[in-house]
């Protein structure tokens, strides 16, 4: 994980974190919930492979993939639900990704300024970065106040305009597709890390760096 600062640009002076597969190693958390979910409305259950070839941003495009039939099971409630099985035990059973905290104090070490941009709900974000002793090294928390994950785009522009960023000097980390799209949207150079909740095959072909693992 501390090798990720060799793949920061020079000039650099924020780095924007995705959270959820990029700090949080919650994919098999994800799995989990979303598979009993899936059993208890009569679908497929997902490999782990399957998950990572077929999640996306916006979520809801996502459950259309996994069979749900918005007009028996209205995405908002399906949403909802997910949500609240997700947050019931993602403190003690889901932590953050080895090294990670040791990375950000290297980060902030040399001096990098850092934020957080996720399409999670940002009090609920708030509470796990306190919950693991790392909420004091992010100058902004930037989230959604709702749960049907949808774009981080707006959220993004909002950030970028608190926080006076220069898109040139900030560097935006994050595990899919979305993130890729946030910085293009922001005119930020991305590097995606393909070890989180999307493939290094749907990664791959986009025009940002993409690293197989974040121990590489």
């Amino acid at each position: 994980m501390r090798n990720l600062i060799q793949h920061i640009p020079a000039g650099t002076e924020t780095i924007v974190f995705d959270w959820n597969g990029t700090l949080l190693d919650d994919v098999d958390y994800c799995l989990s919930i979303t598979n009993a979910m899936l059993q208890e409305f009569a679908l497929p259950k997902l490999t782990r492979t399957r998950y990572r070839d077929i999640f996306t941003f916006p979520v809801q495009s996502y459950y259309q993939q996994l069979g749900f039939d918005f007009s028996r099971h209205p995405f908002p409630a399906l949403a909802t639900r997910w949500m609240q099985s997700y947050t019931a035990d993602v403190a003690t059973k889901v932590d953050l990704f080895h090294e990670t905290e040791t990375m950000i104090a290297d980060l902030k070490r040399n001096g990098y300024r850092l934020a957080i941009l996720t399409a999670a709900i940002e009090s609920d974000v708030h509470e796990l970065l306190a919950h693991h002793g790392i909420d004091e090294a992010f100058d902004e928390v930037y989230g959604l106040d709702h749960c049907e994950a949808s774009s981080k785009v707006e959220r993004g522009k909002q950030l970028y305009a608190s926080m006076g960023l220069d898109p040139g000097r900030t560097l935006l980390i994050g595990d899919t597709d979305h993130d890729f799209e946030v910085g293009r949207a922001l005119g930020a150079p991305t590097l995606l890390l393909a070890d989180g909740h999307q493939s290094y095959e749907r990664l791959q072909p986009l025009e940002c760096k993409v690293l197989p693992t974040r121990y590489g």
